[in-house]
């Protein structure tokens, strides 16, 4: 639990090293918010993606104080973000070359089907309420 606290505070102020290093920018966009880089406007994908970790942060920090998914909060965190990343992808300029989705999305996918492996392995563990061996 400790760690989703942290990742997302980390991976929040990170993305504003993305930007000022002048790369991982979105899709050519004419917006709201665009990032204008020799003459060309951007879709601010680390700007979204550093609000949605620090956004992340604050909830995460809210479940904390609150005992709330104790145990949970990584998972919960990382599931989050891998829908995140693979859904905005769409507005990256990154090569779609493997069945029409970039290697980020496949990562995401891949993810969320480890996370949801675990959560199945565990919860047949589990013993059912009433149903303990005795």
């Amino acid at each position: 639990d400790q760690l989703a606290l942290a990742l997302p505070l980390i991976l929040g102020i990170s993305r504003w090293g993305c930007l000022f290093a002048h790369c991982c920018y979105g899709s050519s966009y004419h917006g709201p918010l665009a990032i204008i880089d020799h003459g060309q406007e951007y879709f601010p994908a680390p700007l979204l993606e550093s609000a949605f970790h620090l956004a992340f942060f604050f909830v995460i920090l809210r479940m904390t104080r609150t005992a709330v998914f104790s145990g949970q909060r990584l998972r919960i965190y990382l599931s989050s973000y891998a829908v995140f990343r693979f859904a905005s992808e769409y507005l990256r300029p990154s090569s779609k070359d493997i069945l029409g989705l970039s290697i980020y999305q496949w990562l995401s996918a891949l993810l969320l089907i480890i996370i949801a492996v675990t959560v199945i392995r565990e919860r047949k563990k589990m013993p059912i309420a009433g149903f303990e061996e005795q």
